[in-house]
């Protein structure tokens, strides 16, 4: 199964195609290597099912601050609200490769509810899984990376 799928490509396609349409922004993927954000916001979502995954995404503050104000409209959220515009992004991003791959394999997988962290230091240790894809972003406003640790059942 895993050799009929390749999962950097869809997510990869997908968070740059969502990321224009929600936010106008061009995200630009670079090389990975040794980048290391000092204060990105986190976000974990998981996957269950056929495709098993944990997949975290690392957010400089003003990238953002600028999906989420993008999203509101143009203007910033209140302080309580941006976290769930967070959120969203995620959601919308991981259940569109999700269903991508549930599509192509013909296997079914399910999305958890994406979780908001202050730091990557609020995130639980990751148990390993078979694969891991590291995918950077590099944007007029900041860098995201996201990691996404999975294994096919």
């Amino acid at each position: 199964m895993t050799n009929s799928i390749q999962i950097d490509e869809v997510f990869d396609h997908v968070l740059v195609s969502i990321t224009k349409t929600l936010a106008d922004l061009d995200m630009v993927k670079v090389r990975p290597d040794g980048w290391k954000a000092e204060n990105a916001l986190v976000e974990t979502i998981y996957t269950n099912g056929s495709f098993d995954a944990y997949i975290l995404c690392e957010i400089e503050p003003e990238l953002f601050e600028y999906i989420v104000s993008t999203m509101h409209g143009g203007s910033p959220p209140c302080k309580e609200e941006k976290p769930l515009y967070m959120n969203e992004y995620i959601n919308i991003i991981c259940g569109r490769a999700v269903s991508i791959i549930n599509n192509t394999t013909g296997y079914a997988s399910r999305l958890s509810v994406p979780t908001f962290h202050g730091s990557v230091e609020e995130v639980d240790d990751i148990q390993p899984k078979a694969e891991q894809k590291v995918l950077l972003y590099g944007t007029v406003k900041g860098f995201m990376r996201i990691v996404i640790n999975y294994t096919f059942r």
